[in-house]
Order: C-alpha cells, then structure tokens, then sequence
C-alpha cells in the first residue's frame, strides 16, 4: 500500500517513520524544483543502481537555518544505462555548482 501528496507516493509501511501528516506539513504543494542561487551551498546525494532492477536518484539540497531543503531530484527508472544516468547527474551537478556527491557505494553489476 502506498499513499500520494502532490502526485509523490510513499510507502505505508514507513509511516512509523513519517506520517502522512509530517511529510504534508513540510511539502510545498505544486514544487517541482528549484533553481540553483548563487549564494547558495548545495549537497548532492545519490543511491547508485546497475540499471537493471533499481532506479537510480539523486537529491540535492540546501541548508536554510534549522531546514533542509530539497532543491532537485532525478530519477532514472529500471532498465538504463548507467553511464548515461551518471553523465545527466553530472550535467545537473554543475548547474549546481556541486563538485562532491554522497552515495553508499553501492551499484549492483555496475
């Protein structure tokens, strides 16, 4: 089962982790992304996949006083060639002026 805010579904089984009433609290509705500014310090995170069975993601976020803001997200969907998802993440990596991406090391086949 899975429950939608703002088109985004989430899995019920985490609701003990988040709510469907914390994540509306923090979903500003109708957001697709945000541009990249200036001034701004951004942090990308990534959870590699193969490209056979998993999606591939990327967020990137800002820090704003006590808030993490989620600025952009890219997915790409079972089957993909991961060399072309890692040349489009850079692509996105640059507009954001991020030189350093997090990820747990992990990317099946790849």
């Amino acid at each position: 089962m899975e429950y939608a805010i703002d088109g985004n579904f989430f899995r019920n089984d985490l609701a003990g982790f988040l709510t469907l009433e914390a994540l509306e609290a923090v979903t500003a509705l109708g957001r697709r992304e945000l541009a990249p500014v200036h001034h701004l310090t951004y942090i990308a995170g990534v959870d590699a996949s193969g490209g056979l069975h998993d999606a591939f993601t990327m967020s990137i976020v800002h820090v704003a006083g006590d808030k993490v803001i989620q600025d952009a997200l890219r997915v790409f969907h079972a089957p993909f060639d991961p060399h072309h998802a890692v040349e489009e993440l850079v692509k996105t990596c640059r507009e954001y002026r991020i030189t350093e991406v997090v990820g747990d090391a992990y990317s099946g086949d790849w």
